[in-house]
């Protein structure tokens, strides 16, 4: 394990440690933890510049197998995102990847709650003045959701139109 700055991988205890920090050689911090209420929480990687814009992308993911072959692409985004200036939002809905809850309980509108809760998170972390939201799959359709409600800009990426079905039909649920 290293300590806090090094150059060396950091190791994450979920149940002991809610934040771990990370230096980039640019200049950037990436803080991985949890946000929410005990027992509800949600994980999420915050991407944090060196010289902020004002301005916060969350990144809403898709579900299940694509969240893992889509999750360097995010990761690669959300870093050059930190680098121009933006304060980014990572996170895993309640239910699925490493936050509490069972994907049985995913729904398209506990999707919106969870990305409301995250866009909360990241303009409480960064202080944003503005947001906006980018969705991959089913994540698109979370992120617009909020993006209408904000009034932020809203990017899309291979959208899915099936909602509520979608997820019983990647989850088996």
């Amino acid at each position: 394990t290293g300590s806090v700055g090094s150059r060396e991988p950091v190791l994450v205890d979920s149940k002991e440690l809610k934040r771990a920090l990370l230096e980039g050689g640019d200049g950037t911090v990436t803080e991985a933890g949890y946000f929410g209420s005990s027992g509800c929480q949600r994980f999420g990687v915050t991407h944090l510049p060196k010289d902020p814009n004002g301005a916060g992308v969350v990144i809403c993911s898709p579900l299940g197998a694509e969240l893992l072959r889509n999750n360097r692409r995010e990761v690669v985004f959300s870093r050059r995102l930190a680098e121009a200036g933006f304060a980014v939002q990572r996170f895993h809905y309640l239910g699925a990847g490493h936050s509490d809850g069972s994907r049985r309980e995913i729904t398209v509108e506990s999707m919106i709650e969870d990305t409301r809760l995250a866009a909360g998170h990241l303009s409480e972390r960064a202080g944003t003045e503005s947001l906006g939201f980018m969705g991959t799959r089913l994540g698109a359709m979370a992120g617009g959701e909020a993006s209408n409600e904000s009034g932020g800009p809203w990017g899309r990426w291979g959208p899915s139109p099936r909602g509520n079905r979608h997820i019983r039909d990647r989850l088996g649920a």
